[in-house]
């Protein structure tokens, strides 16, 4: 019987053994492929190519954890622009800015110095 592999079903499959069982992404893979029927058309060229879908498997895992060190690192911008266009509107100095950066984010000085730079060139 020919059925299509459902990509999105194995890979759950994956996490689930991963965090259910506690398996490694490998043995997690193997034991995903290894309940897949005998039909499915894929299923030898998965057996055969296992270290690839392991992998691919594990850059995808990867990428969820880049793509919330992107949203981290940009809501702590949003948070440094907000507080300095705040504190622009009441005339605070640079230094003023500079120190409540560093103050209430716990940015380093140069870090702090950076982010009204970079305000500043955005607004010129």
């Amino acid at each position: 019987m020919i059925r299509p592999w459902g990509f999105r079903k194995r890979i759950n499959e994956i996490r689930r053994n991963q965090k259910e069982l506690k398996l490694e992404i490998k043995d997690a893979v193997d034991k995903a492929i290894d309940a897949m029927p005998g039909g499915y058309v894929i299923k030898p060229y998965l057996v055969a190519h296992i270290a690839e879908v392991a992998m691919s498997c594990f850059t995808e895992y990867d990428e969820a954890k880049v793509h919330g060190w992107f949203r981290e690192e940009g809501r702590q911008e949003g948070e440094a622009f907000g507080m300095i266009k705040l504190l622009l509107k009441q005339n605070a100095s640079s230094e003023t800015i500079i120190s409540e950066l560093m103050s209430v984010l716990n940015l380093p000085e140069d870090e702090a110095e950076s982010k009204l730079e970079e305000y500043l060139g955005q607004k010129a």
